[in-house]
């Protein structure tokens, strides 16, 4: 009965060690299939990164949207110039009336537009192509005549006279226009140095006939001239531009001074300035 009792025991104890043995082995096998798969999971990353998120400012800086500059800019404009005519009727004419003129005068204009904005870049749509900005005017200018008028017809005697005055505006103080257009290369600008005509003051002071107080009867487009600035120049701190009218187109305007003598009267008119562009703010866009 002892052997046999030993003999169970022993059969117990090595059933316990193989159980042990086998428990050892599946703990084994589940840790390095749990290793193997995180080994797997990390080589799987860092073949396929995550993305990483943009910060705001890098995605509004995106090149699909326009990068553009807006520049500011002030301009100063004043401009001078004059009129001449010579005139002389042919006959005899009334007591008092003209009999020969000659007639000078010299005027400036001066106006200073304070904001004028150019876009240089990819311009966003819904930003016009033309822009306009217009200020009133300083206007100084003298005019004055002098000739023959006819003292007693009948005789044919005459008696020289003389007259004169100021130029204004017929809507004072007058007012300058300048209008900018961009283009792929330059900015091409139109500047009516006057809107309105002027007017000789007082025109009622020479003898009959005369024709030197004849500024209220041109046309304003006698006052309009024509530039361009390269796109490359825009964003200098200062850019000059010399200007000069009135243009060839509008010279024609200036026939109306000596309509019904076009044989015994010559008139004519010229005028020139500068526009200077001083830069006074720049924001970058994009």
């Amino acid at each position: 009965m002892k052997m046999k009792a030993r003999w169970l025991c022993w059969l117990l104890v090595l059933a316990l060690a193989i159980g042990m043995v086998l428990l050892t082995g599946s703990a084994g096998a589940q840790a390095v299939g749990k290793s193997g798969a995180g080994m797997v999971a990390k080589s799987a990353n860092v073949d396929r990164p995550v993305p990483a998120v943009q910060p705001d400012w890098q995605l509004h800086s995106s090149s699909a949207l326009p990068h553009y500059t807006i520049y500011f800019y002030k301009a100063k404009i004043g401009v001078k110039g004059g009129t001449t005519l010579s005139n002389t009727y042919s006959g005899t004419g009334a007591v008092g009336d003209v009999q020969h003129e000659s007639s000078t005068s010299s005027l400036s204009v001066d106006g200073t537009i304070s904001s004028l904005i150019f876009y240089v870049g990819t311009v966003p749509r819904g930003v016009p192509r033309t822009l306009e900005s217009g200020t009133p005017t300083v206007i100084n200018g003298t005019w004055s005549d002098q000739g023959e008028k006819w003292l007693d017809p009948v005789h044919g005697t005459t008696e020289p006279f003389t007259c004169g005055g100021t130029i204004a505006s017929t809507a004072p103080p007058g007012n300058m226009i300048l209008k900018a257009t961009r283009s792929a290369s330059k900015v091409a600008f139109t500047l009516r140095t006057q809107t309105v005509q002027l007017k000789n003051k007082p025109p009622d002071n020479c003898p009959n006939d005369s024709r030197a107080a004849s500024l209220g009867g041109i046309e304003p487009e006698v006052y309009e001239t024509q530039f361009s600035i390269p796109k490359s120049q825009i964003g200098r701190k200062t850019i000059v531009k010399t200007v000069s009218g009135p243009l060839a187109k509008y010279r024609s305007f200036l026939a109306v001074v000596c309509s019904g003598n076009p044989g015994g009267c010559t008139y004519n008119m010229t005028w020139q300035g500068n526009i200077r562009f001083t830069r006074v703010r720049v924001v970058k866009v994009g």
